[in-house]
């Protein structure tokens, strides 16, 4: 008896949470999170979840399942964290990427609304929803958008890296220019800004600065293999 009293246990050791509550295990999670090891932070999140089912976990633990190219898992807790908030703004916007990250478009758009509407100053979502107009051939609105967001926040640098994006699409080079120039000032570690800088300026025929602007995005990124592509194209070393 007492052998498994003992055996019962180490097996009540062996599946309870590490910490003794649910803040520690989060702020594990989160901690695992930040250094992308997803895998690690789903299991503090699903400890803290075991301990205390918030909104706020579920959120946390769907966002980790996205990165982790979990995406319908993600999907489910972000569902779950609506259902006992409904007024959470970060469980529509971030479900809404997670929509759009499967081509949901119009599922996107409207939790990217939903979002908006309970928290109006989130540059965050202004920009993302712009991404889902911008996809679904809605140059218009996608600016706007991604206008209203600079407005927001000014120092939110992917408002300007999208817009220039959107305009580089639409042949609006100069001003393409000015908007990515201007989310690299605020980011200089800004892998997007400068490779499509760097294919804006290849557009216009300006070598030296396309090459420039693709060598800086590799640096950041090197598993960026379209700026290495682009250098082999333009016949020079990485």
């Amino acid at each position: 008896m007492r052998f498994l009293m003992l055996v019962a246990s180490l097996l009540v050791a062996v599946v309870a949470p590490a910490f003794a509550d649910a803040a520690s295990e989060y702020q594990a999670g989160q901690t695992a999170y930040d250094q992308n090891n997803y895998a690690e932070a789903i299991r503090h999140y699903s400890n803290a979840i075991k301990l205390k089912p918030d909104s706020r976990a579920y959120v946390a633990r769907g966002n980790a399942y996205d990165d982790n190219g979990q995406i319908d898992l993600g999907i489910a807790d972000y569902t779950t964290a609506i259902a006992i908030s409904p007024k959470y703004p970060d469980a529509y916007s971030n479900r809404g990427v997670a929509y759009y990250r499967k081509k949901e478009y119009d599922r996107a758009l409207g939790d990217l609304g939903k979002a908006i509407e309970l928290k109006p100053d989130s540059a965050f979502s202004y920009v993302t929803r712009g991404n889902v107009y911008d996809d679904k051939g809605l140059p218009d609105q996608a600016l706007a958008d991604y206008s209203t967001a600079m407005q927001i926040d000014p120092k939110f640098y992917r408002s300007y890296g999208e817009r220039g994006s959107a305009y580089g699409r639409l042949g609006r080079l100069d001003e393409a220019i000015t908007d990515l120039t201007k989310g690299i000032e605020l980011n200089p570690r800004y892998t997007f800004g400068y490779l499509i800088r760097a294919q804006i300026y290849e557009k216009k025929n300006d070598r030296d600065k396309a090459i420039a602007d693709y060598r800086q995005a590799l640096a950041l990124d090197p598993a960026r293999a379209v700026a290495r592509q682009a250098l082999q194209r333009l016949g020079v070393e990485p």
